[in-house]
């Protein structure tokens, strides 16, 4: 059933305005039915519904903002949506006092939602989950934007959905949430234009999710702590490749993640003090061989983890720079597609030629000369942290919480 549906997506994705006609009956129909279901649902004060990248795990600001709350108010309910009931971080919250979890697309699921009085998620959810007026929701969305989103992508290439659609849902996300998390002025710009939020729903005080670099930056027993678990040697330097999805690779319905450095040329050049890790998109299949050179950290639930024991990150247009830079430590882009990618798949908020806080490589050759010479790629990354991390001192989670509350 689930990949007829994607077939069905991505033949309508060609059709244009008769997709986004087809989306909007599909759309109050469900909406339709999910108000005549739970109408009569009681909400729940100091009820919490969370959500993170769709069930994949408890992370990122949803999880930041859940840690802060069991602590100024230990008699609430919380809520986690797990895509599946066999994740680790279900059973790991299932037992904790006041919580309990709920499996993504289920009666209980929907239930959650209806009963709560505050929803705090990261990522857009299904289209019938119309908030009430007693209902409040924080969206926290997945990081500082590089790549265009939303309304500002104007390139016609999406798998599953035509241009006028995908526009429409990030207008439906926007008129649903109450609240909109900004880490930077940058930021809440990025956001109004690409999701038409206004000013009285941004909050712009931090990202709940960079606390942990703040706190955690300096403390060499928690990165080692993190090290043993991954099974890494204490004295090995960590370099971390993150780059994010091409919206045009994509086939059996999902995203392909593809290493590109997972190659002899690339490896023979390094030795055995180096560990590298390879960690792919959120909602990207990895495509990757498995040897001890590239440690696939794909599935790990929490990427702060991977950003504190990195000595150095290679990513490409992926966010994932902006939180790195809180740690002040060395990136560098590898854009192979650098010219694609800017004209016909995404495009970007930044100038990256002129922009980015770390040296950009497009050819492998160019990458591998930037790694092994890093004495010359020193940047000053103050700067850098003043426009897109000027709150990040690990007080986030507690300031958005101090807001919505008050509210």
């Amino acid at each position: 059933m689930r990949k007829l549906k994607m077939i069905v997506k991505q033949l309508l994705a060609k059709t244009g305005s008769f997709d986004f006609y087809i989306k909007q009956l599909y759309i109050q129909l469900t909406v339709i039915i999910y108000k005549l279901k739970y109408l009569l649902v009681k909400v729940q004060p100091e009820q919490f519904v969370f959500e993170s990248f769709q069930g994949k795990s408890a992370s990122d600001s949803p999880y930041a903002l859940y840690l802060e709350l069991t602590k100024l108010l230990p008699n609430a309910n919380f809520i986690w949506v797990f895509s599946d009931n066999k994740h680790e971080d279900f059973q790991k919250l299932q037992n904790i006092s006041n919580t309990r979890c709920v499996v993504r697309a289920t009666k209980s699921y929907f239930q959650a939602y209806a009963s709560s009085q505050y929803w705090i998620i990261n990522c857009r959810l299904p289209y019938r989950l119309i908030p009430s007026i007693s209902q409040t929701v924080i969206q926290c969305w997945h990081g500082t934007p590089l790549k265009k989103l939303g309304l500002d992508i104007k390139v016609e290439n999406h798998p599953t959905s035509s241009l006028k659609a995908m526009h429409f849902a990030y207008l439906w996300e926007s008129k649903r949430c109450d609240y909109f998390l900004s880490p930077s002025p940058y930021a809440s710009k990025c956001f109004k234009s690409s999701f038409r939020v206004s000013d009285i729903q941004i909050v712009e005080l931090g990202y709940p999710r960079n606390d942990d670099l703040s706190r955690y930056k300096k403390d060499l027993i928690y990165q080692n702590n993190i090290k043993k678990k991954l099974g890494i040697e204490q004295n090995k330097k960590v370099i971390l490749y993150a780059p994010t999805f091409r919206d045009d690779d994509f086939s059996a319905g999902k995203h392909r993640a593809i290493n590109q450095l997972d190659n002899t040329q690339f490896k023979e050049k390094f030795g055995d003090d180096v560990q590298f890790l390879f960690r792919g998109h959120y909602f990207s299949e990895v495509k990757q061989h498995q040897d001890s050179f590239f440690l696939n950290v794909s599935s790990y639930p929490r990427i702060n983890d991977l950003l504190l024991i990195a000595d150095a990150i290679i990513t490409d247009y992926s966010s994932l720079f902006f939180d790195y830079l809180v740690l002040e430590r060395p990136m560098f882009f590898y854009m192979y597609d650098k010219d694609k990618y800017l004209n016909d798949i995404r495009g970007t908020y930044l100038d990256v030629d002129k922009s980015m806080p770390g040296p950009i490589a497009q050819t492998q050759q160019e990458l591998l000369n930037l790694l092994l010479n890093t004495e010359k790629n020193n940047i000053d990354l103050k700067h850098f942290n003043d426009e897109y991390n000027p709150y990040e001192d690990g007080q986030s989670s507690l300031r958005v919480i101090q807001k919505i509350l008050a509210s």
